[in-house]
């Protein structure tokens, strides 16, 4: 059951590598889908680098040497990053309202659209007082971007929760443990103070799942211990990688 958790994991890498591939394509440089994922893959061990920046940092230093200009790849990824987040919280928030009651579901189905108008008032004012980025405005929400986030989510928050299960973390309903998941990593997202959300994360799906109750040592120590499901997923999908190019390259030079 585990493995399945490290599977479904490892889809969101090559969904990441599709979206980055079409905002790429949008702004005038369509490049193949292999060459973003490589790119992704190659640089996952940056991920667990002290600041929670360098898997970005790499890919964009890749991607400038393809020939990629500075100020795109900048903007590209800045927006990947922010539609990472808003992506998470409004799934997540529809999800609260679809599996919580009273004022929870009504808090959170208030989130979703302020959400959703904040991302419209955010486009509305880029083209009326940014014309140069415009672009991105356009570009943020093309179907292909937003079937990208939606199913990497999807397999995001399933992978979670089929490790809350398997470990009886809690006897949730699925659907809550997915919107619980999602949301908990917005938070920890928004915590810049924390890398990769570490520690903010746990504890907001710790009160999300048992709200009712203290902190409790255990369920937060099998909550963190979700991070290295994520790891083998991350070194698994890394070793194929570099086990690919290899192969593709006998002498050892990845083209």
């Amino acid at each position: 059951a585990l493995c399945l958790c490290v599977g479904i994991y490892s889809l969101s890498h090559f969904l990441a590598a599709m979206a980055t591939k079409a905002l790429f394509a949008a702004k005038g440089y369509p490049m193949s889908f292999a060459t973003f994922l490589r790119i992704h893959l190659q640089r996952l061990p940056a991920k667990y680098l002290p600041g929670g920046i360098w898997h970005t940092v790499g890919r964009g230093a890749d991607l400038v040497q393809l020939g990629i200009a500075t100020r795109t790849v900048t903007q590209v990824l800045l927006l990947e990053q922010i539609l990472a987040i808003w992506w998470a919280g409004f799934i997540g928030f529809i999800l609260i309202g679809c599996t919580f009651g009273g004022a929870t579901r009504m808090a959170a189905f208030a989130l979703a659209a302020a959400l959703l108008a904040g991302a419209g008032l955010l486009m509305w004012l880029l083209v009326r007082f940014k014309p140069n980025a415009a672009d991105l405005a356009h570009v943020a929400f093309m179907p292909e971007v937003c079937i990208a986030y939606v199913i990497g989510w999807c397999c995001l928050a399933i992978a979670f929760t089929c490790y809350a299960w398997v470990g009886e973390l809690t006897q949730a309903p699925p659907l809550r443990i997915a919107a619980s998941y999602l949301v908990s990593w917005m938070v920890g997202a928004l915590a810049f103070f924390a890398p990769q959300g570490m520690g903010v994360f746990e504890l907001a799906m710790q009160y999300a799942i048992f709200p009712s109750q203290p902190s409790s040592a255990g369920s937060l120590w099998l909550i963190g211990s979700y991070r290295l499901v994520v790891l083998s997923a991350d070194l698994i999908a890394w070793l194929v990688c570099g086990l690919s190019c290899n192969i593709k390259s006998p002498t050892g030079n990845k083209s």
